[in-house]
């Protein structure tokens, strides 16, 4: 009896595991029709993540360069893409930006992103990251 119980809550924490998804926060409006790269997106990169030392120009960290010129392709070329257009469990970029999940610390190291802020780029990635 006892193994089947740890069966089935093993079970339960792998597949809530598996499905978890960045939910919007309850405390945000919901997501507008549209979010629009250039307009949305740009700015919170260049606000704080293509700064000197972090996600710009050549030294780029980890050879990601979020320069507003270069963002959209980095961020959804194939292979080591960072967003996964439309699907936003498997868009690293969101585990980044969520504390606690991603691979290695929290992006930007120096301050937490606000809720509504990971939601704005949560919605364009469910819209299919459009480069708009």
């Amino acid at each position: 009896m006892f193994r089947a119980v740890l069966m089935v809550v093993i079970a339960a924490m792998v597949f809530s595991g598996c499905t978890k998804d960045h939910a919007l926060s309850s405390n945000c409006q919901t997501c507008p029709d549209t979010v629009y790269f250039h307009a949305n997106v740009i700015p919170i990169l260049n606000q704080y993540c293509a700064l000197s030392g972090c996600h710009s120009g050549s030294g780029s960290q980890k050879g990601v360069d979020l320069d507003s010129t270069k963002a959209y392709a980095t961020l959804t070329q194939i292979g080591p893409g960072y967003v996964n257009p439309g699907n936003t469990v498997t868009s690293v970029l969101l585990s980044e930006l969520n504390p606690g999940t991603g691979v290695n610390q929290h992006m930007p190291p120096s301050s937490q992103l606000d809720p509504c802020t990971i939601q704005e780029i949560y919605c364009w990635i469910q819209q299919g990251a459009p480069h708009n």
